[in-house]
C-alpha cells in the first residue's frame, strides 16, 4: 500500500475468508480488526490502486469441500498428494477472480469468472486490471470499462 502518513495496511486470511487491517502507528499500534467480512472466496493477496480502492484476489469460491479442506490442514494435504500423484481433484472455481473494496472495506465491484481460478494478485493500471495465476506461466488482463458485478 503505497499512501502518506501510512498507519495500518490490510492483510488477508484464506482460512476464514476474509481481511483484517493491522494498525501500524497510533493509538492502536499493534492491534487488528475487522476490514471486510465473509468474503465469496477465498483470498490470496491486496493490493492497493492509488484511486481509493484495494484489490483482492479471490483464488477460489466457497464450497463445502473447501470449507473442509481449510479446517483440517490434514485432509487438505491429503487431496493434494491425490491430486499430485492420482488423479485430478476437481476445484470449484465459481468467485474465483478480484473483488475491490473501499478503504474501509466496503464492497465495490467483483470481477469472477471460472478462467480467473487460482488468481493470486491483480495491478490496476488505466482501465485495464492485470492479474496472474497460480497455474499460469503468463499474465492476464481485464478491460474494467467492458463487465463487472457492482456491490
Amino acid at each position: 500500500m503505497r499512501m502518506r502518513n501510512r498507519t495500518r495496511t490490510p492483510s488477508s486470511t484464506a482460512r476464514r475468508r476474509r481481511c483484517s487491517r493491522y494498525h501500524i502507528r497510533g493509538g492502536k499500534a499493534g492491534t487488528v480488526a475487522r476490514f471486510t467480512g465473509s468474503l465469496p472466496g477465498y483470498p490470496d493477496n491486496i493490493r492497493y490502486d492509488g484511486e481509493g480502492r484495494y484489490w483482492i484476489a479471490l483464488s477460489a469460491g466457497r464450497t463445502l469441500e473447501w470449507d473442509v479442506l481449510m479446517r483440517w490442514p490434514f485432509v487438505r494435504k491429503l487431496v493434494y498428494m491425490v491430486d499430485t500423484y492420482v488423479v485430478s481433484v476437481p476445484q470449484n472455481l465459481r468467485y474465483a477472480g478480484a473483488m475491490s473494496v473501499t478503504l474501509d472495506g466496503e464492497p465495490v465491484t467483483m470481477y469472477t469468472d471460472r478462467g480467473l481460478a487460482h488468481a493470486t494478485g491483480w495491478l490496476k493500471v488505466g482501465d485495464y486490471l492485470y492479474y496472474g495465476s497460480l497455474t499460469s506461466s503468463y499474465i492476464s488482463r481485464i478491460d474494467l470499462t467492458k463487465s463487472s458485478i457492482e456491490a
